[in-house]
C-alpha cells in the first residue's frame, strides 16, 4: 500500500487548548496501537494561523514556504490582488496554468457535491438489491429443496413474509407449469 497523505484546512478553531499551534499531525489508533503506518493526517487550523501571524512582530514572523502558501490563502479567500511574482516564487509554472479560479461558484460546488452523493447512492443501492436478489435465488433454491420456511428464514435472513410470498410464488409457477 502506498503511503497516504491527507490535509485538512480548517476555518474554524478544533484545538482551543493549543493557542500557539495551528498545524496539528493525526493518526488514527484502533486498540491503541496504529491503525495504518502509512497514513499522516495534517489539520491546518487556518482563521488561527492567521490569528497568530496578525498578532507576531513583522520580523519575527514565520517564514516557511508552508506560511507563505498559507498568506496566498488568505489573499484569495478575502479576494485581494496577488503579486505575480509572489506566485511564481511559490507555484510552479505548470501548477499556475492549470489553477483558475475564475469562473467557480457556490453552485458549482454544489452540482459536483450533488452528483459525488448521487453515485454514491446508486452504488450502495445497487449493492443492496443485488444482496437481495442472492437472498431470494437462495430461499428459491431451499424452497425447491423442501426446506422449511422457518429455516429459510434463519439461513437467508429474509422476512418471513418475503419467504412466504416466494413459497406462494413457486407453488402458482409450478401448478401452471
Amino acid at each position: 500500500m502506498p503511503h497516504i497523505y491527507v490535509l485538512s484546512l480548517l476555518t474554524e478553531n478544533q484545538f482551543p487548548k493549543e493557542s500557539n499551534t495551528y498545524l496539528h499531525h493525526v493518526q488514527i489508533v484502533r486498540n491503541r496501537c496504529i491503525f495504518y503506518n502509512k497514513l499522516d493526517i495534517y489539520l491546518v487550523e487556518i482563521e488561527k494561523f492567521f490569528a497568530i501571524d496578525k498578532r507576531t512582530p513583522p520580523g519575527k514572523c514565520e517564514t516557511t514556504d508552508r506560511a507563505e502558501m498559507l498568506r496566498l490563502f488568505r489573499d484569495v479567500l478575502e479576494e485581494n490582488e496577488i503579486p505575480e511574482e509572489k506566485l511564481k516564487n511559490l507555484l510552479d509554472k505548470d501548477f499556475m496554468k492549470d489553477v483558475s479560479l475564475v469562473g467557480y461558484t457556490d453552485e458549482t460546488l454544489l452540482n459536483e457535491v450533488d452528483g459525488m452523493t448521487n453515485i454514491i447512492y446508486e452504488k450502495q443501492g445497487s449493492y443492496l438489491q443485488g444482496g437481495e436478489d442472492k437472498a431470494n435465488e437462495i430461499a428459491l433454491a431451499m424452497l425447491a429443496e423442501g426446506d422449511s420456511v422457518d429455516k429459510i428464514v434463519r439461513v437467508t435472513k429474509l422476512p418471513k413474509q418475503e419467504v412466504v410470498k416466494l413459497k406462494q410464488q413457486a407453488a402458482k409457477e409450478l401448478a401452471t407449469a
